[in-house]
């Protein structure tokens, strides 16, 4: 049996830190809804659900540098339950998603730039290789069999949102 939890909704603070630069955690708080029609009157109904989300590491950074209220978001984590004591001791449960991977769906620049950027776990440490370079040249037949979906010819040194200055 595996914990995960998948969540696309909208984020509902900015996000708030806690913690030093290099170990930091990040929380903010995602909206999901469910509409439907009430099925005696017709009228259009809507649920809103909160949820905790707090971030770490790699994805800690990204939700900090690009996370804002109202952005949408698609969260891969896992549920987790965390105790936290009240006032008169009492100690309470609430549920909080860790974040595995997020996919911000809102545009991160100004010039509104729609395309989705994504963070995943084990980002820092998965960069590809770089495609080593040869001198032969392929023949007049190997070119033709080549397939129309062929991704060869895509650079895998393109840098990852937030390190655009790594190479």
């Amino acid at each position: 049996m595996k914990n995960k939890v998948n969540l696309m909704g909208a984020v509902g603070m900015d996000p708030k830190v806690f913690g030093s630069d290099d170990n930091c955690v990040v929380a903010i708080s995602v909206a999901t809804s469910e509409k439907w029609r009430d099925k005696n009157t017709g009228e259009p109904k809507e649920k809103t659900e909160w949820h905790n989300i707090k971030a770490f590491r790699q994805q800690a950074k990204f939700v900090k540098d690009y996370v804002k209220k109202g952005h949408k978001v698609d969260i891969e984590g896992k549920l987790v339950y965390e105790h936290k004591e009240d006032e008169d001791g009492k100690n309470h449960k609430y549920a909080v998603i860790y974040v595995d991977r997020i996919l911000l769906l809102s545009p991160i620049n100004k010039d509104g730039d729609t395309k989705s950027h994504e963070v995943a776990e084990d980002e820092e440490d998965s960069k590809p290789a770089k495609p080593k370079k040869t001198t032969k040249k392929p023949s007049k037949k190997a070119s033709e069999d080549k397939k129309a979906d062929d991704d060869s010819d895509i650079p895998f040194d393109l840098p990852f949102p937030g390190n655009e200055n790594n190479e």
